[in-house]
């Protein structure tokens, strides 16, 4: 009975390590270099063990402006590289409408806004809201932003007197 339980335990066991080796597989799949994560954590201990800041600063020097890591298993592209953000920010925003939202938020809520929607309120809110920040129109801001900071920088002068 013993080796029953004992061949079940390892083989559960194996069949976990094989899939969990291979899901870090993903990013050289893709031909993308990254960190090595660990087996258990992915690389998340290598990023509390420093400000993350620091962590994306040296896996930048190491692997370049684009590289993966991993959040225990949840692979996650992390990029410095302009061209890639306006790729996918701008011009293929409608495929990469899927982020990590804390549970306690129910995304698909019509209340919910862009910060925390997802899928296809993400998308429709995105698109709604996208021609608002055009370069042209942020451009005539402008002028308006520059007099708000500047009466404000100056009534504050005056109630410090």
């Amino acid at each position: 009975m013993w080796m029953y339980l004992v061949a079940v335990i390892v083989i559960l066991a194996s069949v976990w390590l094989w899939q969990r080796i291979d899901s870090f597989r993903v990013f050289k799949k893709l031909g993308i270099n990254g960190p090595p994560p660990s087996l258990i954590f992915g690389n998340l201990t290598e990023i509390r063990s420093q400000p993350v800041w620091m962590a994306y600063r040296k896996w930048e020097q190491l692997y370049g402006k684009t590289f993966g890591v991993f959040f225990i298993n949840s692979p996650s592209i992390v990029t410095s590289d302009l061209d890639f953000l306006q790729e996918v920010f701008v011009k293929q925003f409608s495929k990469f409408h899927h982020r990590a939202i804390p549970e306690s938020i129910d995304a698909e809520d019509e209340e919910t806004d862009m910060l925390f929607a997802k899928g296809k309120r993400w998308k429709r809110l995105r698109v709604i809201s996208n021609p608002t920040f055009s370069s042209l129109k942020m451009k005539q801001t402008q002028e308006t932003s520059k007099n708000i900071c500047i009466h404000f920088v100056n009534s504050n002068a005056n109630d410090t007197d």
